[in-house]
């Protein structure tokens, strides 16, 4: 009797035992599964965001093909090379526009690459303020650059600083009484 007593409060202890393991070892997966499912909302936030961005982002380059177009199409004359000029670049910025969609993919791993170069930042807001000088024109908005002496060389991501400036100087431009400056 004192056996079966003494075997059977062992296996009460190791059944106590493996129950408070397995509880553990749950609130454990728990615990992961939650910071798992952080992690998930968090990179489906930034998707998000990054799609809106860059939809909001694909209408300035649109807008200025479309605007190209209703000029082209107004006028009887052959393309000049500045309209083309205007074209390439916004194809450009919508080229580089798609390549931010792909680096979606790479939220994930936080891993996304930028191409780094020397750049002067005046010479990325240059070329970010050509394709506004139609819309500047019809408003007419005074587009402006004031370049300080001993501008340094900047270590950045070209396309990625372009699209910045532009965005912000498309707002500018939009957000601009007629017959104002930017």
């Amino acid at each position: 009797a004192f056996g079966t007593a003494l075997y059977a409060i062992t296996l009460i202890f190791l059944f106590a035992v493996f129950v408070r393991w397995a509880v553990s070892v749950v609130g454990k997966l728990e615990a992961e599964h939650a910071v798992a499912n952080a992690r998930l909302r968090e990179v489906n936030r930034r998707k998000d965001e990054m799609i809106a961005v860059v939809s909001h982002d694909l209408c300035s380059p649109l807008t200025g093909f479309q605007m190209v177009i209703d000029l082209l199409r107004t006028k009887s004359e052959e393309p000049t090379e500045e309209l083309l000029g205007l074209m390439d670049h916004s194809a450009r910025r919508m080229v580089s526009m798609v390549r931010g969609l792909l680096d979606i993919s790479k939220l994930q791993t936080e891993n996304i690459e930028l191409e780094l170069g020397d750049v002067l930042a005046s010479e990325v807001i240059r070329q970010s303020m050509e394709p506004l000088a139609i819309n500047a024109n019809a408003k007419r908005i005074t587009l402006r650059l004031h370049v300080a002496p001993g501008e340094p060389m900047l270590r950045a991501d070209r396309l990625g600083l372009s699209q910045i400036f532009s965005n912000l100087l498309t707002n500018a431009v939009k957000f601009t009484p007629n017959g104002g400056a930017v």
